[in-house]
C-alpha cells in the first residue's frame, strides 16, 4: 500500500511538473509574471497549478489616489450652515411683507416661504418658537434687522463732515436723530395695525430676554454714534 501511495504521488507531481512547465513557456512570452495574468489562456493554466508550484511573490498594495472632495460634491458643514441662513433670512424677509395682511403668524411664515421661491418643506425651518399670540421669531428678525439698518445709516451719518447735512456735534440732537430714524422703521406695520401685535408678543416672558438683549443692542447703536464708541462703552458701564 505504501509503495501504491509513493508511486501515486511521483505520478502527481511529475503531471504537475508537465503542466506547469507548459504554462511558464508561455509566460515567456510576455514581458513579466502580472503581464501573464492579462492572458486568458495563461491563467486558466495558471489557476490549475498547485499553490506550491506557483511563485512565491508577496503582494503589493495598491494606493489609490485619494479623491478630493470639492466644494460642490461635498460642501463643507460651514457652507452649508450659512446656505441655510441665508434661506431663512430670504423666508422671513418675504414673510415681513405678509404681516400687514396675515400678522405676526405662521401663515405669514408661510407664504413669505412660498414667496422666496422654496417649497413647503422649509415652513418650519425658519421658526422655532411660535405661540397662539403669534410667531416670536418673525418679530425678532424683524427688530435684528432694524438694529442692523440703524447701524449701517448711522455709520453714513457719522461719515458726513460736522456742520455739513445733517451731521452735528449736539449729544442731544444726535440721540434725537437716531431715535427717530429707528422708530419710523416701525411705521409701516402702524400703519397696518399690526406694530402693537408685534410689540405684545416681543413682551411675552418666554420671549422677554431677547427683546430685552435687542432694545440693549438698539442703545448701544444709538450711543456710539451720539457720543463715540469709547464714551458709548463708559456711559453704559455707569
Amino acid at each position: 500500500a505504501n509503495s501504491n501511495n509513493t508511486e501515486y504521488k511521483t505520478m502527481n507531481i511529475a503531471s504537475n511538473a508537465r503542466r506547469a512547465s507548459r504554462c511558464l513557456s508561455q509566460a515567456k512570452n510576455h514581458a513579466s509574471f502580472a503581464n501573464v495574468q492579462k492572458s486568458t489562456q495563461s491563467r486558466r493554466c495558471i489557476s490549475t497549478l498547485p499553490s506550491c508550484l506557483l511563485p512565491q511573490t508577496h503582494p503589493t498594495s495598491v494606493v489609490l489616489p485619494r479623491r478630493h472632495q470639492s466644494s460642490s460634491s461635498a460642501p463643507p458643514h460651514n457652507h452649508i450652515h450659512e446656505t441655510l441662513q441665508e434661506k431663512r433670512h430670504s423666508i422671513l424677509t418675504h414673510a415681513l411683507k405678509r404681516v400687514h395682511d396675515e400678522g405676526w403668524t405662521d401663515d405669514a411664515i408661510a407664504s413669505g416661504t412660498l414667496d422666496a421661491g422654496l417649497p413647503p418643506s422649509y415652513i418650519g425651518q425658519a421658526v422655532s418658537s411660535t405661540s397662539v399670540f403669534g410667531c416670536a421669531d418673525l418679530v425678532a428678525f424683524f427688530m435684528d434687522e432694524c438694529n442692523n439698518n440703524l447701524r449701517k445709516e448711522l455709520n453714513t451719518l457719522a461719515s458726513v463732515p460736522v456742520g455739513s447735512g445733517d451731521n452735528t456735534n449736539d449729544t442731544a440732537a444726535k440721540i434725537y436723530k437716531a431715535l427717530q430714524l429707528r422708530l419710523s422703521m416701525t411705521l409701516p406695520y402702524v400703519s397696518s395695525n399690526r406694530w402693537h401685535e408685534g410689540m405684545a408678543i416681543g413682551a411675552l416672558p418666554q420671549n422677554a430676554y431677547r427683546t430685552t438683549q435687542q432694545l440693549d443692542d438698539m442703545a448701544t447703536v444709538v450711543l456710539e454714534y451720539a457720543l463715540g464708541k469709547g464714551n458709548a462703552n463708559a456711559a453704559q458701564r455707569a
